[in-house]
């Protein structure tokens, strides 16, 4: 089933959208806020809800999550956040990112979730990757905060001076207390996703920036990052 709209100077708040077998695509949202809104099922796979030929500019989210969606052929520009926009288990198929964004998490799924149901969520998310060419492309974009590590990063598109990848194969035979400060927390976040690769970008605060894109140069130097 699918839906579309276009929705211009609104504001959407303690929107639910919970139902499950279902594509929504053809939404335009253009200066719209979300807020306290909720997309997804926390008990689903990706599989089970697909957003699709989405685009958003210059919208606002404020304490809204997402729950294991397929974001597929997407595109925000833009996008200010209160608090963080949380996406738990999500995976994403060419989805674009362009402008500056707020504080942006992409992480496991639920962790209320039982394992039987946590392992269909990686399961579900990791087929959907086996088919995938590229997932995110945040090569044009800002973040004041943000987290990709459960994202492979081997199919993120990314500016090389600022925005590094890392692969967990460099990690397995250091320890990484030795480590400064920015590489070290990047290196814990393998025990947390199934992806041997993802990510990280520096956030925009001049001095938080300065110090991240130094101490990851000298990881790359060191052959832990690229």
């Amino acid at each position: 089933m699918a839906a579309s709209a276009t929705f211009e100077n609104r504001e959407f708040v303690n929107v639910k959208f919970v139902e499950t077998g279902r594509v929504v695509q053809d939404f335009h949202f253009d200066k719209v806020t979300f807020d306290r809104c909720f997309l997804g099922h926390r008990e689903g796979t990706p599989s089970s809800l697909t957003v699709r030929d989405v685009v958003a500019r210059d919208c606002s989210a404020h304490d809204c999550a997402a729950y294991s969606v397929f974001f597929d052929d997407v595109r925000l520009d833009s996008l200010t956040t209160r608090g963080s926009l949380d996406l738990y288990g999500c995976a994403f198929r060419h989805v674009v990112l362009t402008g500056h964004f707020g504080r942006i998490i992409a992480q496991p799924p639920n962790r209320g979730l039982s394992p039987d149901e946590a392992e269909r969520a990686v399961a579900d998310v990791l087929r959907l990757y086996a088919d995938t060419d590229w997932a995110l492309d945040i090569s044009g974009a800002t973040f004041e905060d943000s987290d990709f590590y459960y994202v492979p990063g081997d199919l993120v598109r990314r500016d090389p001076r600022t925005q590094f990848l890392l692969r967990r194969r460099t990690f397995e035979s250091i320890d990484a207390s030795e480590l400064p400060a920015y590489p070290r927390v990047a290196s814990r976040r393998f025990r947390s996703t199934p992806f041997d690769s993802y990510v990280v970008v520096p956030p925009t605060n001049p001095q938080q920036q300065a110090k991240f894109v130094e101490q990851m140069e000298w990881a790359k130097s060191k052959g832990f990052a690229e």
